[in-house]
């Protein structure tokens, strides 16, 4: 893991917030760099059906997560020394966090990482809004200021209950199960009665009298 370790800074206040909230950020950069890194191996792993090297892969990446947090929370320590707790500053520091990835892309996971080195910082149990992003501070489309696209459909009943799909696998298993038929059956009950659940179960009914 290659988080920015830099001794803890003697200058001014605002350049101490300035180096900590751009250390935050690189390390999140490094933890994303890496987790891609591991993920661009999938396809190799399964062309050359590699299996034991996915698993690791798979653990590695469940891992690296908490590792990154653990590592950063380390560095920020040793940069603030006794101030490590000091909620003021650590106001501040998100402040300017927040500042530099705001031009970023997708930047709520990026909140989400600064979220949970406070909260080992300090063993938050609940919600500190003055040290981490809450819910409202995270919108996923903040960042877009095209127009979105969006259909809206019209909810006309569950179609599993009330209609017969026969292009549906699926949906057919379920349906000659549950009447009781062959698919071949159910596709004569259909073309004979339509695909209303009702009208089927009705004509194999008087089919079997």
């Amino acid at each position: 893991m290659q988080v920015n370790d830099a001794a803890a800074h003697t200058g001014s206040r605002d350049e101490l917030v300035a180096g900590c909230a751009q250390a935050l950020v690189d390390a999140f950069a490094n933890y994303n760099a890496e987790f891609r890194a591991i993920t661009q191996r999938a396809r190799q792993r399964f062309e050359d059906r590699d299996w034991r090297g996915s698993q690791k892969d798979a653990v590695e990446r469940i891992g690296l997560y908490n590792r990154y947090v653990d590592g950063t929370v380390e560095v920020m320590r040793h940069r603030l020394g006794e101030d490590v707790r000091e909620r003021a500053i650590w106001s501040a520091i998100k402040r300017r966090f927040a500042e530099i990835i705001d031009p970023l892309p997708d930047n709520e996971f990026t909140k989400t990482f600064f979220s949970s080195v406070t909260r080992r910082t300090f063993g938050t149990v609940g919600v500190d809004a003055a040290v981490e992003f809450i819910a409202l501070d995270l919108d996923p489309l903040a960042s877009v200021h095209s127009h979105v696209e969006t259909k809206q459909y019209a909810n006309r009943g569950s179609p599993d209950r009330d209609r017969i799909d026969m292009s549906d696998e699926d949906e057919v298993r379920n349906w000659t199960k549950s009447l009781g038929v062959s698919k071949e059956e159910l596709q004569r009950a259909v073309q004979a009665a339509g695909d209303r659940a009702e009208q089927v179960r009705a004509w194999l009914g008087n089919r079997s009298r």
